[in-house]
């Protein structure tokens, strides 16, 4: 029984941790708090999905401080494109989202425990074009285009030996 709790708990450090630290992301120091925001990819490109977490600590401490919920705002050129109020789930907050356009985005979290504002905060987040999808959809017109081309060389050299 003993070993089985242990395991249960060491998977849960282990998840908390592992979500904490992702590919990329930011830590600010506002008052008494470090805020950290992490994120995965370390390139975020328009139309796919990222996964963002949003985390606080202690500054001086740096241990991890309890919040119930963030409620999240992401911009882009001043306009609203997304907002929602995130439940903590092992003292962080996890969001998927896909970022619609490529540019600058504005990343705003603020965190509250009892119903009281502790900290608010925002991070700059660039969203790249997805170039690589780009690519492969041209590669894939040129590849089409080459066996079409190739089926019509076939049909002109059995029309030829038909006559």
């Amino acid at each position: 029984m003993r070993r089985s709790t242990f395991f249960f708990v060491f998977v849960i450090i282990l998840t908390s941790s592992s979500l904490s630290h992702l590919d990329a992301g930011e830590d600010k120091e506002v008052g008494d708090y470090l805020v950290d925001f992490s994120y995965s990819p370390k390139e975020i490109t328009k139309d796919n999905k990222a996964l963002l977490t949003f985390t606080i600590l202690d500054n001086e401490k740096r241990d991890v401080i309890e919040f119930d919920k963030v409620w999240v705002r992401i911009e882009e050129k001043e306009n609203i494109v997304f907002t929602a109020t995130l439940s903590s789930d092992l003292d962080q907050a996890v969001l998927t989202y896909i970022f619609p356009e490529a540019g600058e985005y504005l990343i705003t979290a603020r965190f509250f425990k009892d119903e009281q504002k502790m900290v608010e905060t925002s991070f700059t987040l660039s969203v790249e074009d997805d170039w690589v999808g780009y690519v492969l959809l041209i590669l894939f017109v040129l590849t089409l285009s080459v066996i079409i081309l190739q089926q019509k060389k076939i049909q002109e050299k059995r029309m030829k030996r038909k006559f």
